[in-house]
């Protein structure tokens, strides 16, 4: 079973992005600031928070800073406790992750932090990467491509329940044959133009902000590879948000302070999972290390469609497949139309 994002749990958010605040609609800048409220009231901010010009009697809400775990002093644009991390934290050959007290590595115009635990930051505009600093590092793929493990012991690519380095060398593999896939197909244009449709009918345009076409599907493995961004889901330490993940996957329990390890943990029926707001993809690496190239390679390209802003049941309804078993029938349908042509 892979799994993409569904629309949020909190009533007051559609898909992590704040749509009423003190019972009045608002937009939100891409930080999740406050801009506008309902009533055509004004908010504006100084970069590390604090409040310029706010309509009278009303309260502003800077970053989508509602329920921090660490709370957060705008006047004194840092956390009022240090990085749960610690010095697991800290990368050398960073200066921004050396003070723990930081907000959003220093750069508030670029980062955000909702919960004090994970900064994401945008790139040329587009939401590029979320890290925990966890400084964490990994073994080495295949033709020197590094494969990264996200726990925050800071260790190399090994370890972890159920990791396994074939996996995620098969992960990265996977990646490498789509970039060098032609995607012109009948069958799979028909889809990517589906799944484009799809896109204009719900109005979302995901982290990639692109109509779903095969130059952009490439592109976007292209980026996952050229950044590393292929984690381990087993060990990872990265905290489960709902802005970043949708809700939990049926079959998982809610808890508090739950991290993507804990999910893959709970439901060790999830092959792959996609960070919706980013770059980043994590695998079931003991899974992987035997799924068959074809059939990773039509996951991966499943998982990198939800970038596009599109959840399992919105490509169903594109690509018309049932998934009431399970969402891998769209990895199948994707390998068989657009990977074995």
């Amino acid at each position: 079973m892979t799994f993409g994002y569904t629309k949020v749990e909190e009533e007051h958010k559609t898909l992590g992005m704040l749509t009423s605040w003190g019972g009045k609609g608002v937009t939100t800048d891409r930080l999740g600031s406050i801009r506008l409220d309902g009533n055509g009231g004004q908010y504006s901010y100084y970069p590390y928070g604090e409040v310029r010009t706010v309509p009278s009697g009303q309260t502003a809400l800077f970053a989508d800073l509602e329920d921090p775990v660490r709370v957060y002093d705008s006047n004194g644009a840092r956390f009022g406790r240090p990085d749960p991390l610690g010095l697991k934290g800290v990368i050398m050959a960073d200066p921004r992750s050396w003070n723990r007290f930081a907000y959003a590595m220093g750069d508030p115009v670029n980062g955000f932090d909702r919960k004090g635990l994970l900064t994401c930051f945008y790139v040329d505009g587009v939401l590029d990467s979320c890290e925990d600093d966890s400084g964490g590092g990994g073994g080495g793929g295949s033709d020197g491509m590094q494969v990264v493990n996200d726990n925050t012991s800071g260790g190399g690519g090994g370890g972890g329940s159920g990791y396994s380095q074939a996996g995620m060398d098969n992960a990265v593999a996977a990646l490498k044959r789509l970039v060098g896939l032609n995607l012109g197909s009948n069958p799979c244009q028909a889809d990517l133009q589906a799944l484009a449709g799809e896109q204009a009918l719900v109005g979302n345009w995901g982290a990639i902000g692109q109509a779903v076409s095969a130059g952009a599907l490439v592109g976007a493995a292209q980026t996952i590879l050229s950044k590393n961004y292929v984690y381990d889901g087993g060990t990872s330490s990265t905290v489960w948000n709902v802005s970043d993940f949708g809700s939990l996957p049926q079959g998982v329990p809610a808890f508090k302070g739950e991290t993507i390890g804990d999910v893959f943990r709970l439901d060790p029926g999830i092959i792959a999972l996609s960070q919706a707001t980013g770059y980043a993809v994590w695998v079931n690496s003991a899974q992987w290390a035997d799924l068959g190239s074809d059939y990773e390679t039509g996951t991966i390209l499943h998982e990198i469609i939800h970038k596009f802003g599109l959840n399992d049941g919105q490509m169903a309804d594109a690509l018309r497949v049932d998934i009431r078993q399970g969402s891998q029938s769209l990895s199948t349908k994707l390998m068989n139309d657009c990977v074995n042509q």
